[in-house]
């Protein structure tokens, strides 16, 4: 199936990159701002040294979302398998599991702090590097730096990232209790146990993130053997 209108693609998912590369960017330096103001070292109040970097992050996950249409239409190469669980577990961090721990917890917020910081890395440099593969610049220095970076930085910013996100969701269960279930009977003959719910989310990291990293140390594996390979001499 080749992909519709195939230069209107290739734009928007430019300019999403682009627009993707220069949000990462700068909710790093925010938080970064944020941690030289805090005197504590220790971020305990995120909204109140990078509020806007909470912000940002929310309305920049929702943006994401709109990867799984660009792959699933063939505006994007990327793996929809892995793709789709963690856009929508990092869009469910950004648009409940964060805002509600913040709410109950907003004067300790490292866990918050880590999880946008480890996401903030990767990201930054996974969109300048696809970013410069669209403009053929893959080969190059900078290329080259964008690659590196890209491909071993999430060796730890993930597995720490997905931990700290895995507590936060944790905490957040912990403190809601029954206080978001649906409970019968009510008008929709539905009932649901949110917090059971969320522990089965975290039982999901737990299944699905070691997936996810193997395909991500597969890619690792083929880009630094193409950046080793020795140019072929006609």
């Amino acid at each position: 199936m080749s992909e519709p209108f195939p230069k209107l693609g290739a734009f928007v998912v430019t300019f999403h990159n682009l627009v993707h590369t220069i949000t990462w960017f700068s909710i790093l330096v925010l938080l970064i701002i944020g941690l030289i103001r805090d005197t504590e070292g220790t971020m305990k109040q995120i909204e109140e040294k990078s509020g806007l970097a909470v912000t940002v992050y929310k309305y920049i996950q929702i943006d994401q979302c709109f990867e799984i249409i660009y792959t699933a239409i063939g505006w994007q190469k990327a793996s929809l398998v892995a793709l789709v669980p963690q856009t929508a577990a990092r869009t469910f961090f950004g648009l409940f599991t964060m805002p509600q721990y913040l709410k109950h917890n907003p004067k300790h917020t490292l866990l918050v702090f880590i999880c946008l910081a480890m996401f903030s890395l990767v990201e930054s440099f996974r969109y300048g590097f696809y970013l410069v593969k669209k403009f053929n610049l893959e080969k190059t220095m900078i290329g080259k730096f964008f690659g590196i970076l890209r491909y071993n930085l999430f060796l730890v910013c993930y597995p720490l990232g997905a931990a700290c996100e895995c507590l936060v969701l944790y905490y957040v269960a912990k403190g809601l209790g029954s206080t978001m279930n649906i409970n019968m009977p009510n008008r929709w003959n539905f009932g649901l146990d949110f917090q059971k719910c969320l522990y089965v989310m975290m039982l999901g990291y737990g299944v699905v993130f070691p997936q996810i990293y193997k395909y991500l140390l597969k890619q690792r594996r083929e880009f630094m053997a193409g950046l080793s390979a020795k140019p072929k001499i006609n």
